[in-house]
């Protein structure tokens, strides 16, 4: 189980700001391919996880079984094969 932080609201403590909210509905809502009439959100996110994970800016926590503290698992290290 992975989990992503959202930023949070100034004005309302512990919520999410108001734009994150249309967002975490379409990823809430998204179960496969046709399941929600629009995904760009859902796009849009998966790419930007996906391109800061390879580029080594974002990191991988894993949750326990329990799911209380998680543990941090360091990004891999890529290698450019073309580079000389």
């Amino acid at each position: 189980r992975r989990q992503v932080w959202l930023p949070e609201s100034d004005k309302h403590a512990k919520r999410p700001r108001t734009w994150v909210e249309p967002m975490l509905a379409q990823l809430c809502a998204f179960t496969g391919a046709g399941s929600i009439k629009h995904d760009d959100f859902v796009d849009s996110c998966s790419q930007a996880i996906r391109l800061l994970m390879d580029k080594n800016m974002l990191s991988a926590m894993k949750l326990d079984k329990k799911g209380s503290e998680p543990e941090y698992v360091p990004p891999k290290h890529y290698t450019n094969p073309y580079a000389s």
